[in-house]
């Protein structure tokens, strides 16, 4: 089995439960917003786990073609620039946070429904496209 259908299985797992959770537990994730707003060694830990991350993802999956793995790519490479931006902008990203944990808009919602709908695309083709048999 490919690496490519190994990391559309692990993407479409990890984005549904997240997106169910921010769902279920809005109250949760706005506090933890709030907290890492203020906690700068938080910050820290998310920056580096984050870059590493992505730097292992964009190593071990770096395929531009015109097929579906490219989705994996630009997973990989949104993971990896997630961590460079937290890495680099640290204060603005938990600007960001704090913006998102003191307002009651639909911030948590829609971002829980884009990683549902991402999970059920990437589970698609990890779990049932013709590529994964």
């Amino acid at each position: 089995m490919s690496v490519s259908i190994y990391l559309a299985r692990i993407f479409s797992v990890y984005l549904l439960l997240v997106g169910l959770s921010m769902l279920i537990n809005r109250g949760f994730f706005r506090a933890a917003a709030k907290e890492i707003a203020s906690n700068n060694v938080a910050m820290l830990i998310i920056a580096t786990t984050t870059l590493i991350l992505g730097l292992l993802l964009v190593n071990l999956h770096n395929i531009w073609v015109n097929d579906w793995r490219v989705a994996v790519t630009v997973f990989c490479w949104f993971v990896m620039v997630s961590g460079v931006i937290r890495t680099l902008l640290p204060t603005f990203v938990q600007g960001m946070a704090g913006r998102i944990a003191y307002k009651n808009g639909p911030f948590l919602r829609v971002a829980s429904i884009l990683s549902i709908l991402a999970g059920v695309m990437y589970g698609y083709l990890g779990f049932f496209s013709v590529h994964a048999h």
